[in-house]
């Protein structure tokens, strides 16, 4: 190969290495262009999350698990008779899309709550609860909202996919007194107006004490 095809093919290949350079600068522009930047400060009206919750008294039911954090339930636990007495009395089916946690007020277990909490996917809480308040041991009373309500989970995890696509969150600047522990980001469905809330919350610590104060709420549409 002579100089000059040379000099021309290497010509050739800066032009289209420029041109992609360009192209990706390009779309990375456009898809800024598009993002919805997610504010801080940003807040939900609190009365769109108001909830109603309805009650049934039942045979008094003896208590006596052991604490635990929020977790999935399954078949195997050792709470499967008081599901079962869910079943009975609400109608209910609790399987792997549930969460509970139960959690006591002293260390004596005599009185506290057990709850179980609905999930659509690995990310949306939703308010269809089941709430059993343990006094002296025993539960007299199930709170619960939203048992007969239904969404469309595949449309409702679609647009959640869309936002989280589209959208970007606004990041805090900490000073050099204030130390950064994590961030968090919860959604949450509310079947009383079919409406799912985005959650945004900086956990930092200051002088000794832990803030989340700084953060956001936005509709997911």
């Amino acid at each position: 190969m002579n100089k000059k095809k040379y000099l021309k093919k290497i010509g050739i290949t800066i032009v289209i290495l420029s041109v992609i350079v360009l192209l990706i600068i390009f779309l990375n522009y456009t898809l800024k262009s598009k993002t919805k930047i997610l504010k801080l400060g940003h807040t939900i009206d609190s009365t769109l999350y108001n909830t109603n919750y309805k009650t049934k008294d039942i045979e008094s039911y003896y208590i006596n698990f052991p604490e635990t954090n929020l977790q999935y339930y399954n078949l195997q636990s050792e709470i499967s008779e008081y599901v079962a007495l869910l079943k009975e009395e609400l109608n209910v089916t609790i399987d792997n899309h549930w969460k509970f946690f139960i959690h006591y007020y002293n260390t004596d277990k005599e009185n506290g709550l057990i709850q179980f909490t609905y999930w659509i996917g690995d990310e949306i809480e939703t308010s269809k609860i089941i709430i059993g308040f343990i006094d002296n041991h025993h539960v007299n009373t199930l709170y619960y909202y939203y048992l007969d309500k239904e969404v469309n989970e595949n449309e409702l995890l679609q647009t959640l996919s869309n936002f989280k696509n589209n959208t970007r969150q606004e990041k805090y600047n900490l000073s050099k007194n204030q130390k950064y522990l994590h961030e968090e980001i919860k959604y949450h469905f509310n079947y009383e107006n079919n409406s799912l809330l985005y959650t945004y919350n900086l956990f930092f610590e200051e002088n000794g004490v832990i803030n989340n104060d700084i953060g956001c709420q936005y509709l997911v549409n």
